[in-house]
């Protein structure tokens, strides 16, 4: 299960980013594409990853981030290795707050 919520200037992501439960949260990740605020996106409470999972959130991440400034906060100590394993740790990096 994987769910996307909304809240002020930040988004929280919940539950299993894989490639199973993607389509879960493209709705929300879409909509918040558009908005001129700044935004975050606290991944706090992801519980797994996958390839799938990491390159919708950093897909996300640089498109947004051509709209307004955008961050990501609360990687678990899982979720930062397999950022490093992927080899995409640098480019999660230029977001992190």
């Amino acid at each position: 299960m994987l769910t996307c919520q909304t809240s002020g200037d930040t988004i929280s992501i919940v539950g299993k980013l894989q490639v199973h439960f993607l389509d879960a949260i493209q709705d929300c990740l879409r909509a918040a594409l558009d908005q001129p605020q700044a935004l975050t996106v606290d991944i706090s409470a992801v519980s797994e990853v996958d390839m799938a999972g990491l390159q919708l959130l950093l897909a996300f991440l640089r498109t947004r981030q051509t709209c307004a400034p955008t961050g990501l906060r609360g990687a678990p100590p899982f979720l930062a290795r397999a950022m490093e394993i992927s080899g995409l740790d640098s480019h999660f990096a230029a977001f992190a707050i």
